[in-house]
């Protein structure tokens, strides 16, 4: 089993808090979703679709690099909603924390509602040598745009369970871009945070050199949940992906 986010939120600052005091209803807005193309723009668009259609609000849709951006344009009053991972509404990390846009959008969030799921794909070239995420150390490993989903996924996973001896050469670039690299081995691993299957990896050949290997997340965490990546998922994948809990001491 493979850690799943809990799912993908849209969110908006509650009516009366300290970011967003009472108002008029809202007429128009902003949503912040994510990259042009990608499955967050997208979805913003149906939102904005249904929001237009039933409540007459005209919402615009701000292409940003992912969750954390979101988070902040909240927070900043940049956007009205936003679409974001679970494990970001969810979060407490302590440099994430830092962030005083960040604080104030703990501090003030409200669920609009839950979307989907998305799983946490961790991407090897099958010459790496990575098989699990403590392989990781001394490796080139892609972990996302800064400010992006995919970026606090994987610093969590590769920072607060304490797996690597060493930190990796990290390397920040959107993963669309990353997984060519990967399969071509001038990268030897990239997370990607997305609902299966994700096109650029659907897209590789059934003969790429590439895999998936499991994330190890502790048994108590409550931001995951264990679901299988089948083999069948992606031509290249030759087996099913199975998380292995592990307890934190």
């Amino acid at each position: 089993l493979i850690p799943v986010l809990t799912g993908t939120l849209i969110l908006g600052l509650p009516v009366g808090s300290a970011a967003a005091p009472p108002t008029a209803p809202l007429k128009a807005g902003k949503i912040c979703s994510g990259a042009t193309g990608g499955s967050y723009y997208q979805y913003a668009g149906g939102v904005i679709e249904a929001a237009k259609e039933t409540l007459g609000i005209d919402l615009e849709n701000v292409s940003t690099v992912g969750s954390v951006e979101n988070a902040k344009g909240i927070a900043s009053g940049r956007c009205d909603m936003a679409i974001v991972q679970a494990d970001l509404y969810l979060q407490s990390d302590a440099e994430v924390q830092s962030s005083p846009e960040l604080k104030l959008f703990n501090a003030n969030m409200g669920s609009v509602a839950a979307l989907y799921q998305e799983q946490v794909h961790i991407l090897v070239n099958r010459d790496s040598g990575i098989t699990s995420v403590a392989d990781m150390a001394g490796k080139k490993v892609n972990v996302g745009e800064r400010d992006s989903g995919t970026f606090l996924t994987a610093y969590k996973l590769l920072n607060n369970y304490h797996q690597l001896s060493r930190q990796p050469n990290y390397v920040y670039e959107a993963p669309p871009a990353a997984v060519a690299k990967v399969a071509a081995g001038t990268l030897d691993a990239t997370f990607y945070v997305a609902a299966a299957p994700i096109s650029a990896l659907a897209n590789l050949p059934a003969d790429a050199n590439v895999t998936l290997i499991p994330a190890t997340i502790p048994v108590f965490s409550s931001e995951y949940s264990p679901v299988p990546i089948p083999a069948t998922t992606y031509p290249w994948l030759h087996r099913e992906i199975v998380h292995k809990n592990r307890d934190i001491c």
